[in-house]
């Protein structure tokens, strides 16, 4: 259901990105930028992360509980304030993102991102979950990376082939029942206190998750 205040963006984003595509300066009320909006088809649309990277800001957007991917997309947008929508995006709830220096690359959502904006995608198929932090290798921090999951799932990537290994599996389970991820009898499941994860980092050879929430 679209509410009056809904339609309402809708229509100016929809007005200023003609006059934009026209040739036109780009609409500013009160610092907002219209034609900038970003939108999806579930029922939330958040944004995920946002990174300046390779002459362009790069932005995920969300929706809740979309492990296996959704209607959200992977903004690119211009230093002269055009927005990209890219034609890789896979959506999801992605929220993770971490600039890799040694190859060069943006890890933000499923997505790596090279100096000359080349994207690639690794699929919730290799990577399954809602994506929630990067962190550096403990041991092989040139060419492998961490990505943890909200639902305690952690993955080693390999930032060149973006090769996927499971670490821990991801937990997750839709209550709804349209779809579930059982767990496999013989998985390492992380076992983290709380409801699910918001953060991940490495420090002085340690891997660190951060979880918030409580079961209760």
């Amino acid at each position: 259901m679209i509410t009056p205040r809904c339609l309402r963006v809708v229509v100016l984003s929809a007005v200023t990105h003609a006059l934009f595509l026209q040739g036109g300066e780009p609409v500013c009320c009160s610092g907002i930028y219209p034609h900038l909006a970003m939108f999806n088809e579930e029922n939330e649309c958040g944004t995920g992360a946002v990174v300046p990277w390779a002459g362009r800001l790069w932005v995920v957007i969300y929706a809740p509980h979309q492990p296996t991917g959704s209607t959200d997309k992977l903004y690119e947008t211009t230093p002269d304030l055009q927005q990209i929508v890219r034609p890789e995006s896979i959506g999801g709830t992605p929220a993770n993102r971490m600039v890799h220096r040694e190859s060069e690359q943006l890890f933000i959502g499923p997505y790596a991102i090279d100096a000359q904006r080349k994207v690639r995608v690794i699929l919730y198929e290799r990577m399954f979950g809602r994506p929630t932090g990067n962190a550096r290798h403990l041991a092989d921090p040139a060419n492998r990376i961490y990505c943890a999951t909200m639902e305690e799932g952690i993955y080693e990537v390999n930032v060149h082939t973006l090769e996927v290994t499971e670490l821990c599996a991801d937990e997750h389970f839709d209550k709804n029942s349209r779809w579930q991820n059982l767990p496999k009898k013989d998985a390492r499941f992380a076992n983290l206190p709380g409801s699910h994860g918001k953060g991940l980092y490495s420090s002085q050879g340690l891997l660190v998750c951060a979880n918030n929430g409580e079961y209760s």
